[in-house]
Formats: structure tokens, sequence, C-alpha cells
């Protein structure tokens, strides 16, 4: 493989800003020789971008503790708060486990959490070998240069400018920058920003490149959660205020209230605020400085199309607004709205009503689903019929208000439940059909994880069968959380 060696610019654009350091020297060449022994260790099994990739955490992590930037501690302090122990799958010695100090576990995490990245349909077994011995051969470099690595003193002063949280404006470019470079969440936001593209793109169809790129970013600041634990890049930067002690701008961080993109009607204005109504009739006061290069001739349109955020008791526009010169589009998509609530909630009622009232249903095959279906529901849906049901066995069935109806074939066999015929206590994969599913939704899989209906499923670890069920079963909930990017 070739070993480039990378400008120092390459660097220093990886940050919680976009200025300098003077510490940018020493960690460009750390980079440069962790990567040596990255692609050194992995051969040629592996990409260049990989080996990057591997490289550019491990730097990044190494100066976040050295530097005490708080994003690394508040990962291994969530994850103790929500699971009960700092890290997941490695064993940790919590006496001699030190969040302000570089740990092999963490390394060893980096280097499964970048490995694991690359898969989206299967869990990757954290003790492989090449993910024991390229942390380790990093963790002895880390362990030599911890006493000498120099601080990066010209950040840290940055981050304490009380300045930089001024504004929403302000504190929505530090998220910006938090989730899109960080060598934490950046690898979790790549695909926020996809979705984000997706949603953004079907909602603004008449907008250039650039306002269409700060409409995904302003998304992606604010309304996206990301990270190993998915947390909104707000509540990552609040923690780490917390650890810096910017105690008031914590406080306002943590009472940012974000609504997405949506539609909304106008109903007066002044010279302070934008007054608008929500599909859901709520009424928003909106300081009138969001709205980009607005006149009076803006008022002359009756309804608005954007995202929101509440910072430190005021609404702001976030993002690109949409001006809609009647309440038409409003109106139909109010109806929509309605509509489709109103089919959820009648479906689940029937469903429920059907099923003595309880929200998970269980199928050997296609064709008993059909028939009970058929028989007591009635209705046509594009998930329940005869083409996409034909070959699918045991299949599984949650109902919810909110989200509809999740039908995952192959799960019911890995449901432990009372009322599941068909589960089969002697298996010990199915991660793929339950957890990983994408027919599968959140609120499924969290009802299945809370209720312990999930007790045989694992993985194949070289470790043994015993252990990649106990990898599993011991982390479900990070698991979840982390593949599924919800905070739920």
């Amino acid at each position: 493989m070739r070993n480039e060696q990378k400008p120092t610019t390459y660097w220093s654009i990886e940050r919680l800003d976009n200025q300098r350091s003077a510490s940018n020297y020493y960690y460009q060449k750390l980079y440069l020789r962790l990567s040596g022994v990255v692609r050194t260790t992995l051969a040629d099994q592996y990409t260049p971008e990989l080996c990057e990739t591997l490289a550019l955490t491990y730097a990044h992590y190494f100066e976040d503790v050295i530097s005490e930037f708080g994003l690394w501690m508040t990962f291994t302090s969530k994850h103790k708060e929500l699971y009960g122990k700092y890290l997941p799958f490695y064993d940790v010695n919590e006496k001699f486990y030190y969040q302000d100090e570089i740990n092999a576990s963490d390394v060893r995490f980096l280097t499964w959490m970048v490995f694991q990245k690359l898969e989206d349909n299967k869990l990757v077994d954290p003790y492989l070998p090449t993910i024991l011995e390229t942390a380790d051969n990093v963790y002895s470099i880390l362990d030599e240069e911890f006493e000498k690595a120099p601080i990066n003193v010209d950040l840290a002063s940055r981050m304490l400018d009380l300045k930089k949280y001024a504004t929403y404006q302000s504190i929505r470019e530090i998220c910006i920058q938090l989730a899109s470079k960080s060598y934490l969440l950046s690898p979790f936001t790549n695909e926020q920003i996809r979705m984000a593209n997706e949603a953004v793109s079907h909602l603004y169809t008449d907008v250039n490149e650039t306002l269409m790129s700060f409409a995904i970013n302003s998304v992606v600041a604010f309304s996206e959660p990301t990270g190993p634990i998915p947390m909104m890049p707000k509540d990552w930067l609040a923690s780490m205020m917390d650890k810096w002690g910017l105690v008031i701008p914590s406080k306002i961080m943590k009472g940012v209230e974000i609504l997405p993109y949506a539609l909304y009607q106008l109903t007066g204005y002044n010279q302070d605020y934008v007054f608008v109504n929500s599909i859901d009739g709520k009424e928003y006061k909106i300081n009138r400085s969001s709205f980009m290069n607005i006149t009076e001739s803006s008022f002359i349109y009756k309804g608005l199309q954007c995202a929101l955020v509440k910072y430190n008791g005021q609404w702001y526009t976030n993002g690109v607004t949409s001006w809609m010169p009647d309440t038409t589009t409003f109106e139909k998509f109010k109806e929509e709205s309605e509509a489709t609530a109103k089919a959820n909630k009648d479906l689940y009622k029937r469903i429920l009503k059907a099923n003595k009232k309880y929200p998970l249903l269980y199928f050997k095959d296609g064709k008993e689903c059909l028939e009970w279906w058929q028989t007591n529901i009635g209705v046509e849906d594009e998930q329940v019929n005869e083409t996409e049901l034909a070959d699918k066995t045991f299949i599984a069935i949650f109902a919810d208000e909110e989200e509809g109806i999740s039908v995952v074939p192959g799960a019911a066999q890995y449901i432990k439940d009372k009322k599941n015929p068909y589960f089969d206590a002697s298996l010990t994969g199915g991660l793929d059909v339950t957890v990983l599913s994408p027919a599968a939704s959140d609120k499924m899989i969290y009802h299945c994880i809370e209720k312990r209906m999930l007790p045989g499923i694992g993985i194949s670890s070289i470790a043994g069968e015993e252990k990649g069920k106990q990898l599993v079963q011991e982390n479900l909930k990070f698991i979840a959380h982390f593949a599924r990017g919800s905070e739920k």
C-alpha cells in the first residue's frame, strides 16, 4: 500500500473549528506514524482509506484525552449512565479505568467502531484478531507518547470564549463542526447527511447548491441524533460544556428545542416577530432577525416552509425558508398528515381488537399471515400482501399507533413470548432479522429488548459460540442504539 504524506491542512480541518493550533504539527506527525503502524499491521487486507480513517481516529482520540476536550469522556459517561459500564464488549476493570487517561480498551472500541461502520447488516466480532492486534499495536505507541504529548491550549482557549455561544447561529456552526468533523460523531453523521439530503431535496426543488448545503447542514446540526450513542449534537456539546465548566451555556444548550422542516400558516407579524401556526394548531412566535433578506413584501405570502429552533427562550428559523403564496399547500399537507395519522390509529385499534389488545403477532408463513389478516383486518396493505409474503416464514408483526405496522420475516423464531408458538430456544443467531433488520421499527425492537424477549440472539465469535452470545446479550441495547441511530 502507498504511504501517502498528507499536508498539515489535512489534519487541521478535522476540528471543532477551522483555526490552526500550535500543537497541530505534533498530532500531524503522530497521525502519520500511526498510519504506518496500521498499514503494516493490516498489510494488504484493507484499503488505504480504511487505514487512514483508523489513524485519524486514533490521533484525534489521543488529542481529545490529552487536551481534555471532553468528547470521549462524554461518550464513556453516557455509556456508564445508560448501560452500567464505561464501554461495550471489552472487559474493563473500573477500579483502574480513568476517563482522563488513555486506555487499551478505548483503542479497541474505536478500532471496532471503524470496522463496524463498513457493515450495515451484521455485527463485526469485537474479538477479531485483526481488531485486537491493530488496537494493541497502536495503544503501545500512544502509551509511549502520553507524558510528552502537547495540550492543544489554543483550541481549548477558543472553546472557553463565551462569545462563541452568543447566538444560536454561532452555536449551530459549532454543532455542524462537531457532528461532521469530529472523530467520534462524523462516521454516523455521514448517514444522517444522506437522509437529510433526501428529505430536504424533496422539500426544496428550486434552491441552488449552496443553499441546499446550508439547509442540510442546519438539519444535521440541530435535528438529527448522531454518534455511537445517538444524541443530538447539541446534547454532545452541552455535556462537553459541563466538563469545560461553562455552566450557563450548557444550561442554554440543554434547553434547546427542535422542530424539523414543516409547513406553517402565516398569521401575523410586527417589527420583532413573525407569527405562524403549525398543522396541529400550535402558535409560534419566531424572532424576525432569523429570516434572511426579509422585507415587508414578504408578508404578502400566506405561509412558509422551514425548520425551527428554540434557543434561549426564542424561536428562530433553522436553515432555508420557503414562502408560499397561499394556504393551499398548507391545507393539503394538513389534510394528508391527519389522514395518515387517522389511518395508522384505526389500523392499530383494529389489530389490537383482533389480537386481544396485544401489539405482537406471529405466523408460521405468509399463507397463515394472509389468512389471519383477511379474516380479521381485511384491508389491503403494501406490507401485508401475497406477493411480498409468498415465500416468507416465521413472520412477526408489531403494531404501533404512530408508526403503523412492522412486518419482519424470520423474526418469530427469536422472540420469546408466551403468545409465540414459533420461538426456538435452540437458535443463537438472529441478530440480522431482529435488531439489525430495517423492516423492524425502533419501537418494535426496543419493546422486545425492554421485555427481554430476545434471549437467544448472538453472533459467531472467534472467542466461541457462548462468548458470541454473551457479547450480544450484555450489550444488546447499545448495539440497537449504535445500529439504528435512535435515541429511543
